[in-house]
């Protein structure tokens, strides 16, 4: 592979950008589930289904190619894809039961959660920037709530559906994290 000049272990020059459109295309995604002809579980279903290809194929384009894992390799994976299923189950029979700030607040709120995990238990504790970053991430959380900090009684059902959301990506993000300590990531 020819040299760019620049080494592999720097950020790529559009990665911000893919932050930024990520996180749009995330906030637009309980409006869609609204949407949606199907049903809210339905909908999630498919959300993951029409990415397969798609992530397949990049997978493949990058180098990936299946290998022999050990046993408790594939049990971190089974658990963080069922918890990933689950997490959408929830968050989308949510989205129809809370306001649509709250159901992308608290669907997402593993951002938070995940952190938490990693100072209680794994022991580690974040740089200074990652904890600005979650200084800021929880100021943001606390303007997004504005004039929800109370509990609706007509949205508490979807809040809470939401919330057990965030909690199941967090057990994703958890044992995601477990298995790329054995798996390297798909190479640039």
């Amino acid at each position: 592979m020819p040299q760019t000049g620049r080494a592999s272990t720097g950020p790529h020059p559009l990665a911000f950008l893919a932050l930024i459109g990520a996180n749009v295309a995330l906030a637009f995604g309980p409006w869609f589930v609204r949407l949606a002809d199907t049903g809210p579980v339905a909908a999630g279903f498919w959300r993951v289904t029409l990415a397969v290809p798609l992530l397949l194929a990049m997978s493949l384009g990058c180098g990936w190619r299946p290998v022999r894992l050990g046993k408790t390799v594939w049990i971190l994976i089974a658990v963080a894809g069922v918890s990933f299923a689950a997490d959408l189950a929830s968050w989308h029979l949510g989205i129809l039961r809370t306001t649509l700030a709250n159901a992308t607040l608290f669907g997402n709120s593993a951002t938070l959660i995940f952190p938490l995990y990693g100072f209680l238990i794994a022991r580690a504790w974040p740089s200074r920037t990652q904890g600005l970053a979650l200084v800021l991430a929880a100021i943001g959380a606390a303007l997004l709530m504005g004039q929800s900090y109370s509990l609706n009684p007509r949205n508490l059902v979807g809040d809470l559906l939401c919330l057990f959301a965030g909690i199941l990506y967090t057990l994703y993000f958890i044992g995601m994290a477990r298995v790329r300590d054995t798996m390297a990531p798909c190479p640039r």
